[in-house]
């Protein structure tokens, strides 16, 4: 436990991504599996859930979490598109029955975001 919080609810969730932004994290984001995530930093936080889909297999959807983030960070991309962009990246990678889903892209995270997103407010 990188935090000495022990997440068992929304608050303790909350406090965990606190405890980092207080050490100098400047953008945090706490993968809940199913649930989606929790996305914060020093302008807000919120819990952003990924597009429905079927899953094959969780191997690999983290980490497609992870690159996605990485990829939307270099794109400059606020905290909540920047979540909501990975979360479809790992919803992909969750649907294959492969380690390495063949076709996840940038192109096709954005499809599925377009397809299953409903109209986001201005500036999220």
């Amino acid at each position: 436990v990188l935090t000495g919080v022990e997440i068992t609810d929304d608050q303790s969730l909350h406090r965990a991504a606190e405890a980092l932004l207080d050490k100098g994290v400047q953008r945090v984001v706490i993968s809940l599996g199913h649930d989606g995530a929790y996305a914060a930093d020093r302008s807000g936080a919120g819990h952003h859930h990924g597009p429905a889909s079927e899953v094959a297999s969780v191997t690999g959807a983290g980490d497609a979490l992870m690159a996605a983030l990485v990829a939307a960070h270099l794109q400059e991309l606020s905290l909540g598109r920047a979540t909501r962009f990975a979360l479809a990246a790992a919803a992909i990678a969750a649907a294959s029955p492969h380690t390495i889903a063949s076709d996840l892209t940038i192109e096709a995270i954005s499809d599925l975001q377009q397809a299953t997103a409903p109209p986001s407010k201005p500036g999220t």
